[in-house]
Order: C-alpha cells, then sequence, then structure tokens
C-alpha cells in the first residue's frame, strides 16, 4: 500500500515537471520562432496552430495506444524521452531555416498567402514533432491513474491540475528566470535535461507495473439519462467550444492589454503565467466539487451563463481599471508595474477562467456514463479541445480582429457562451423555467447594457490636450490610429507607440536625409519602418537609383497614404 502511495505521489511530480519543461519550450519555440517568422498575429496565430495541431494528433493517437497498453507509465516514461530526442533537433533546424529563409522571401514575399503556408510549413516541422508525444502524455496517464473510468473526473482532473500549475512555473522561468541566469542555449539545454529525468525516473516507476482490465464498458456515442442525452458526440462538441473559446479570448485579452502595458517578454510572461493559474485554479475547483459529489449537469450550466456574463463585463472591468486605456508604468517602477499588471489581470481575467478552467475536466468527469477506456476517452476529449484552441486561435488572428475588432470579438464569445447554455439546458436535472430563460436573458443584456459598439478603443483626451479622432483601423497586426491635437496629426499603434507626426516632420525629414549627406555617393536606400512617410519622403530629395520601404502592418501604410502625402514628398 506505502509504495503505490509513493509511486502514485511520485507520478504526480514527475507529471507538474513536465508541465514546467512543456511550457517552457513553448515560451523559447515562440521566441526564436518569431524572430525568423514574424511577430504580426497572423504569423504567431499560424505558428500556434502548427504547435497546437502536433498536441491534438497525439493526444488523439497516444490515448488509443494507451487503451490497449498494460504499462501505461512505461509508455509515459517513453513519451518524454521522445519529447526529449525531438527538441533536440530543434536548433540544427533553426540553423537551417535562417540560411534557407532569406531566398524563401525572396521567391515569395510578393505572394502573401504563399509566404504565410510556408511559414506554417516550417513552424510544422519544429513544432509538431515534440508537440505529437506532449500531447500523449495526459491520455497515457490518465490510463495508467484510473484505466476503465470509474473515478475518472477525479484523478484525469488532479492530473491536469497539477501539469497546468507546472506550467504556470515554466511560463515565469522561462520568461524572468532561466534566461537571465543561464543564458538562452543554457536554458534550452537544461529543460531537455530534465526532461531525460522525467523519462527514465517514470521508466524506473513502472518496473513491477502491469495492469489488466477484465471488464471496461464500451463507449457509446449517445445515452438516455434522466438527465437528458449525454453522449460522447456531444462531450466532444462541448470539448472543441471549450478550447476555441479559451484560445479566442487569450489572443483577445492579449491584444487588449498590449493598449496599456509595454510590449516585453516580462509583460507577456506574466500576462501567460496568470492565465494559466487561473486556468489551474479553475480545474482545482471543478476537482473539489467533485469530491464533494456537487459536479452535475445544472452546475455546468451555470459555469456556461457565469462565464457569457464575465466575458461581456471584462471590457467594461478593464477600460474602468485603466481609466478608459491610460498607459501603465510610465511613471512608476518595476516593482509598482509588475504589481498593477497582477491586479488588473487578476480582477479581470481571474472570475472568468475560474469558470472556463473547469469545464474541460467536468467534461471528462461526464465522460464516466458514456464507458470507454480511460486514455481513449480522454485523448479524444483533449484532441478535440485542443483542435478548437487551433481553430479559435486562427479565426482570432485571421479575422475577427480585421472584420470585427476587439470589442465586438469579445462580446461575440459571451454570445457563444449564452448559445452553449441553451444547447446544454436539455441536459439538466429538473431544468426549471428560471433556468430555460437564463439564456436568452445573457444575449439581452449583451445587446443592451453590455454593448460594446461605444467603447474606445484608443485614449483621446479632448479635454486637456484637446485631441480628436480622424481614423482608426483595427488588424490582425495591430490598432492603427490617426489623431489630430491642434495642427498637428500623429499615427500611433496600439494605443500608445506614436510612430511621427506632422509636428516632428522636420526632425523626421532630418533622419532621412543625414545618412545620405554623410554617404559620399549614396544610390539605394532601404527605409525600415514607414511610419508617417516623411522620413522616407526626404530621401527623394537626393538623386538616389532606388529606394525600398519596409512596414509590416497595412494600416500604417493606408493611414500615411491617406493623412501624411503632403509631407512625403510624393512618396
Amino acid at each position: 500500500m506505502n509504495s503505490v502511495l509513493t509511486r502514485g505521489r511520485s507520478v504526480t511530480l514527475l507529471f507538474f515537471l513536465s508541465g514546467v519543461t512543456g511550457l517552457i519550450y513553448e515560451v523559447f519555440w515562440f521566441k526564436e520562432l518569431s524572430l525568423l517568422l514574424g511577430s504580426s498575429s497572423q504569423a504567431m496565430a499560424t505558428t500556434l496552430a502548427a504547435f497546437f495541431l502536433g498536441l491534438a494528433v497525439g493526444s488523439y493517437h497516444w490515448g488509443a495506444r494507451a487503451a490497449g497498453c498494460n504499462n501505461p507509465l512505461r509508455l509515459y516514461g517513453l513519451l518524454e524521452l521522445a519529447v526529449a530526442l525531438s527538441v533536440g533537433g530543434y536548433f540544427f533546424l533553426m540553423k537551417g531555416y535562417a540560411a534557407i529563409y532569406p531566398d524563401l522571401f525572396n521567391a515569395f514575399g510578393n505572394q502573401p498567402k504563399v509566404f504565410l503556408a510556408t511559414k506554417f510549413l516550417l513552424a510544422m516541422v519544429v513544432l509538431f514533432p515534440p508537440a505529437y508525444f506532449i500531447g500523449g502524455t495526459l491520455p497515457v496517464l490518465g490510463q495508467y491513474v484510473d484505466g476503465v473510468g470509474a473515478q475518472r473526473g477525479v484523478k484525469v482532473t488532479s492530473l491536469y491540475f497539477v501539469n497546468t500549475l507546472g506550467a504556470v512555473v515554466g511560463a515565469l522561468s522561462a520568461g524572468f528566470y532561466l534566461p537571465v541566469v543561464l543564458g538562452y542555449e543554457q536554458s534550452y539545454f537544461f529543460t531537455m535535461a530534465l526532461t531525460v529525468l522525467v523519462g527514465l525516473s517514470a521508466l524506473g516507476l513502472s518496473r513491477g507495473v502491469r495492469q489488466t482490465y477484465l471488464s471496461a464498458p464500451q463507449e457509446h456515442s449517445d445515452i438516455v439519462t434522466t438527465q437528458g442525452y449525454i453522449g460522447s458526440t456531444g462531450l466532444k462538441q462541448l470539448s472543441f467550444f471549450s478550447g476555441f473559446t479559451v484560445l479566442s479570448l487569450e489572443v483577445l485579452w492579449g491584444r487588449m492589454f498590449e493598449q496599456v502595458l509595454q510590449n516585453s517578454v516580462y509583460t507577456f510572461a506574466i500576462i501567460l503565467g496568470l492565465f494559466l493559474l487561473f486556468i489551474a485554479l479553475g480545474s482545482y475547483l471543478a476537482y473539489r466539487l467533485m469530491q464533494s459529489s456537487l459536479v452535475n449537469e445544472t452546475c455546468f450550466f451555470w459555469q456556461l451563463i457565469g462565464g457569457a456574463v464575465l466575458i461581456g463585463l471584462s471590457p467594461f472591468v478593464f477600460l474602468r481599471l485603466t481609466e478608459n486605456l491610460n498607459y501603465l508604468g510610465s511613471n512608476s517602477g518595476w516593482a509598482e508595474y509588475v504589481l498593477t499588471i497582477i491586479g488588473i489581470a487578476t480582477i479581470v481575467m481571474g472570475p472568468v477562467l475560474l469558470c472556463l478552467g473547469g469545464l474541460l475536466p467536468q467534461l471528462i468527469k461526464f465522460s464516466e456514463v458514456t464507458g470507454g477506456m480511460t486514455g481513449r476517452v480522454v485523448g479524444s476529449l483533449v484532441a478535440f479541445n485542443t483542435a478548437g484552441g487551433i481553430v479559435g486561435s486562427l479565426v482570432t488572428g485571421f479575422f475577427v480582429f480585421d472584420y470585427l475588432g476587439l470589442w465586438a470579438g469579445i462580446r461575440c464569445l459571451a454570445v457563444l457562451f449564452c448559445l452553449a447554455a441553451w444547447f446544454w439546458l436539455p441536459r439538466c436535472r429538473f431544468a426549471s423555467a428560471r433556468l430555460r430563460v437564463l439564456p436568452a436573458l445573457g444575449l439581452f443584456l449583451l445587446v443592451s447594457f453590455l454593448d460594446t459598439g461605444q467603447l474606445p478603443a484608443v485614449k483621446i483626451d479632448a479635454v486637456n490636450d484637446g485631441e480628436s479622432l480622424l481614423a482608426l483601423t483595427e488588424g490582425s497586426a495591430a490598432t492603427v490610429a490617426v489623431i489630430r491635437r491642434g495642427d498637428d496629426v500623429k499615427i500611433k499603434i496600439n494605443n500608445h507607440y506614436t510612430l511621427g507626426g506632422s509636428g516632428s516632420s522636420v526632425l523626421e525629414a532630418f533622419q532621412g536625409e543625414l545618412p545620405l549627406l554623410v554617404h559620399p555617393e549614396p544610390k539605394a536606400v532601404n527605409v525600415l519602418g514607414l511610419g508617417t512617410g516623411i522620413t522616407a519622403g526626404a530621401t527623394l530629395y537626393h538623386p538616389i537609383q532606388s529606394l525600398t520601404v519596409t512596414e509590416v502592418i497595412p494600416e500604417v501604410i493606408q493611414a500615411a497614404d491617406d493623412y501624411f502625402g503632403d509631407y512625403s514628398n510624393g512618396l
């Protein structure tokens, strides 16, 4: 008995460390790939999709394999070693990509869709193999802790919580500690060594472990219960919905916080760490409710309704806390800045993610009714959840910002939660008339009192500075605004960063002319960043043969063309 208990605690510790290493890898991969492939929302969404595709395929495949495995703990150890082996090839691939990337850009740079597809393939080759093995770890360990699913909800949720808590530690370590203390490459090798240690430890613990399943209930796609129709198909649909909304919300909130925070790796690590922490706490809350036998279909319904209302409220709460998009940290020290981020993010994200973090664990709990081996069922649900995350990140990165905008995108997610609650309602035991009216009431609130149509997308001080908004465009890369202040016009991106303006036209033009005055015989000029176009336009006063301007935000090009043509020398 003691040996079983000790082995169980050791496995829990190993899965915590697996969460730590997984997020360290993810942060490092995304940092490096953003330097190579770009950091626009579309490039990052493409990279995220490649990583999540590996997780989804791995979860589904290894979950099915685990269902027939008589030693899942040994399989888990082998998966961790496979992760370490596959991430080791990362350095060789990245060096190769850095060498061929200029040729790819020259070949496809003028074909955005083809070039984006090329970036996706590059990210796939780098990220898919390790993600494929990482994706199998939860279903395989789920099979180990509860093979036939009698206590699937409680046991798998405890693993999910521990692994997500490890991810919090990994995100903060990768953002604040490891690169500073060890450097980038040494941190990566340290993480690889830790992964190898986890794998070898799991193999050691697996000795003498052999599981035999005498009777496992067959999985049913649709089961009639006293609560209504609960089947694997419906659970997979809701699992997909959960992944879709959580990842969409992460992307949308990321843009929201960009409007008031510094664009640094530390800020990113804090926001990501808090996001994962609240997801972990939401899963822990679900775990405690399962132990108290309080998890049921009605509780799940209330979480969907609560999620809808809290998501709908989040823009209003954020604007209130930031005093309508005031930039944070400009007049404060580092410690005060960090505490400010933590405070605002906790109030805005915390209540929402406490609701959303428990959705997938509860769906795993409900799957006990459908039967099936734990590895196969959990692998399937996690795969659908991850696939939803892929679609959510791509839809948000490619369409939501361009066609809906930030605030409307958040409201649409709240509407989806109301619709999900309506979809789930027939499964609730003793669904009263009051419960039936709540989804409709939530929709009414979202189109009336919680209407985001009039919320500001950029800070305008009409009283003290005499500012007025001339143009505003929300795109996948950034929010671009043209603002008039007195007789001057300026361009701002993401509410804070000023790209230039007519008031500083002399200095901006001097920036373009000074290198040409120093150079004995300038012929070709490359200007990195268009801004207002004044700097690039000033170079045309000189007898150069060619001028190339590089700008990654299409909305900036349009704003410069519309409002700064008189200042840019016919550029």
